[in-house]
């Protein structure tokens, strides 16, 4: 497809194995009828102390399919699912010129707070049990960091919630 990365070989290097083959990081399958369907990639997945895999890609879809169009969803502890969200109907901050929206008041503050709380609930109902928000932030910004083509930087909202803590062990006596 191409030869790497302009003047970053390590990137490259991540990228393209020895044969010269790309490795997206992307997770999907083909169906019966031949079609490929992305369900998201192998970074941002969340494997559950069960064992259990979990697509945040698909609960943030399904966010966005109850009126949430901007979230990321991380596990914050072991097992534990989150969504960190800007207020219902917020788009993205297009342009770095661009107005920012005025902070909510304490009144549009209570109101997006129950409306999240309310599509966290119907988006948990129809999720599968291991998929389900355990919890949601809100964004503390007008808008998420994002890349230059708007893609959300997930890395820098995971450093904002904090690492995962570690699942404790006992003790042997």
């Amino acid at each position: 497809m191409f030869p790497g990365y302009w003047r970053d070989p390590e990137a490259t290097a991540e990228a393209l194995d020895a044969d010269g083959w790309y490795h997206t990081g992307d997770i999907g399958h083909i169906d019966a009828k031949g079609r490929w369907h992305l369900s998201g990639r192998i970074k941002n997945i969340i494997v559950l102390p069960n064992g259990l895999n979990v697509f945040p890609e698909d609960i943030e879809t399904a966010l966005q399919d109850h009126g949430l169009s901007q979230s990321v969803v991380l596990e914050t502890t072991p097992g534990r699912i989150e969504a960190v969200v800007l207020p219902p109907g917020t788009m993205p901050m297009v342009r770095s010129d661009a107005p920012k929206p005025e902070p909510l008041d304490a009144d549009g503050l209570e109101k997006a707070k129950a409306e999240i709380e309310r599509i966290v609930r119907e988006t948990n109902r129809q999720l599968g049990q291991h998929q389900r928000i355990d919890g949601w932030r809100l964004w503390p910004e007008p808008d998420f960091p994002r890349t230059h083509t708007l893609k959300i930087r997930r890395d820098e909202v995971r450093d904002w919630v904090g690492p995962v803590a570690p699942i404790p062990t006992r003790e042997k006596s």
